[in-house]
């Protein structure tokens, strides 16, 4: 079982939540109980929720106001969601602070140059071409990447959803991605998973003990 849920409390507030269980059964295949764990994620909902509505803000701003530049500066840099956006050959066009420390590298490093020179990744190259040949945004949550330019980092998760950026005609200008990493939370929900089957084992060894004697 692996649900999210929404509950409200006494005073009125919303909190939601991430169930995850299994199921314990006998030698016999019987199912015995549910044994599970929930985890608050309303920071995580509330977090996912403000970059989306940020990356929608963006959208409408880039064509609508693509001569104020100001403004598009001022909504990138008051965020700490990581905001990019492309040209539609990849190439960076604008990145916020978040995104420079995110990424590992700083921002005038990154203006000008071409994503997948910098952090080559066939699957993810599909994934931008998809959005830019036909028009529709993408959205994941938990995909796994590895920097090849810093492999120390290891395995990292990101949700991240990428928007194409139209102009009155409807010709795709350019790309928005905004990013937002889960890798802490991907490491302790993979530990708290290690933790339940371990103490799974050690009930069903301690059955098999109970047997022997």
């Amino acid at each position: 079982y692996d649900i999210e849920f929404r509950i409200v409390q006494p005073g009125g507030s919303v909190r939601s939540l991430h169930f995850v269980a299994e199921v314990e059964s006998d030698e016999t295949g019987k199912p015995l109980k549910l044994v599970g764990t929930a985890q608050d994620i309303t920071e995580r909902k509330q977090a996912e929720e403000e970059r989306k509505r940020l990356v929608t803000q963006l959208e409408e701003l880039t064509r609508s106001l693509a001569n104020e530049k100001g403004i598009l500066d001022a909504i990138m840099r008051c965020t700490g969601v990581m905001l990019a956006y492309f040209d539609p050959q990849f190439n960076f066009v604008k990145i916020n602070q978040a995104y420079a420390q995110g990424s590992g590298h700083p921002v005038e490093e990154l203006i000008g140059k071409n994503h997948f020179d910098l952090f080559p990744d066939r699957e993810n190259q599909a994934v931008f071409e998809q959005v830019r040949d036909t028009g529709k945004p993408v959205t994941f949550h938990d995909k796994p990447l590895v920097f090849a330019d810093q492999p120390e980092r290891g395995v990292t998760y990101w949700d991240w959803t990428l928007m194409p950026v139209k102009d009155s005609s409807g010709k795709v200008q350019g790309l928005v991605l905004s990013l937002l990493e889960t890798t802490a939370r991907v490491q302790a929900e993979e530990q708290m998973r290690i933790y339940e089957r371990l103490a799974t084992a050690g009930k069903v060894a301690g059955s098999i003990s109970h047997e022997l004697r």
